[in-house]
């Protein structure tokens, strides 16, 4: 759970950087850089929806480990 949690932290700092640089204005003139980075944060954002889907799985399958007990 935690490998997974640290990869989702690592991916949202990612995602902040690169929205950091959309919103600066030198990219609003530069088209193509713009568009680079917006594949790019779409790709990132995928990368996170599936760390969160590992982080919530590897969380439930600790507590129902730790409800079996």
């Amino acid at each position: 759970a935690r490998e997974a949690e640290q990869a989702l932290a690592r991916l949202n700092a990612d995602i902040a950087k690169v929205d950091a640089e959309l919103s600066a204005s030198a990219t609003h003139r530069d088209g193509a850089k713009a568009a680079e980075l917006a594949r790019r944060r779409a790709a990132l954002a995928a990368q996170a929806a599936q760390a969160e889907e590992r982080w919530l799985a590897a969380g439930q399958a600790l507590e129902d480990a730790g409800a079996a007990v």
